[in-house]
């Protein structure tokens, strides 16, 4: 099971998974399928906590001290990703940090969360799956 999301199918205009920019500490690691959360003021950051706003799924390598202070972010597409808990296919997801096993997973989100739903599930998942998810930001 990995600890990042996967791409699996990117979706937008050009098929590039309609990547965003977010500023980015210079003093980070942030590595290719990192799920992110955004904080203000429009930044990403990997320190996911439930149910996090989601600004999508790092679609680079970030290295800390590398002199770039921002990163292209995937807002659209197909991803696996792991589960933290049990997922129902079609139910709304977002983010989890310090869940299950995985600090860069998804949990169901309530339907009503805003922000913090990053896509729906493709699949039934139990604890700790790897199942496909439609990243929709």
């Amino acid at each position: 099971m990995a600890n990042e999301a996967v791409k699996v199918e990117l979706f937008g205009a050009n098929n590039d998974g309609q990547p965003v920019r977010y500023t980015v500490p210079d003093n980070v690691n942030i590595s290719i399928g990192t799920l992110l959360k955004i904080v203000t003021p429009r930044t990403a950051s990997a320190a996911l906590t439930n149910f996090s706003p989601v600004a999508g799924i790092a679609a680079m390598e970030k290295i800390a001290g590398d002199g770039s202070t921002s990163i292209s972010v995937w807002t659209q597409g197909v991803f696996d990703i792991t589960s933290s808990l049990a997922i129902t296919q079609g139910a709304p997801v977002g983010v989890t940090g310090g869940v299950g096993t995985f600090a860069n997973s998804i949990i169901t989100t309530p339907t009503t969360s805003g922000a913090v739903t990053m896509g729906y599930a493709m699949d039934t998942a139990g604890t700790e799956d790897v199942i496909n998810v439609r990243v929709n930001l």
